[in-house]
């Protein structure tokens, strides 16, 4: 079995990802963030709503430095 590899992340980052209170729900939609740490294979993010959100896993972010700010959300979900 091999081992899935990852892009790094870096503080900072502009990026989509899972938001951890949809987890495990129909409805799981990635949003807007902006990594604010990495740990060994987590991230903590802030969301561009302002919420923060920690224990992501980096097969749940992609880097998106151009997405705009309603991706999750109305027509973007």
């Amino acid at each position: 079995m091999s081992a899935m590899v990852y892009a790094a992340a870096v503080a900072g980052d502009a990026v989509v990802c899972k938001y951890p209170g949809f987890a495990g729900k129909p409805d799981d939609p990635f949003f807007k963030a902006t990594v604010v740490a990495v740990d060994v294979d987590t991230v903590r993010v802030r969301f561009a709503d302002g919420d923060t959100g920690s224990g992501i896993p980096l097969a749940q972010i992609f880097k998106a430095p151009g997405a705009p700010d309603d991706v999750g959300k109305g027509a973007h979900r």
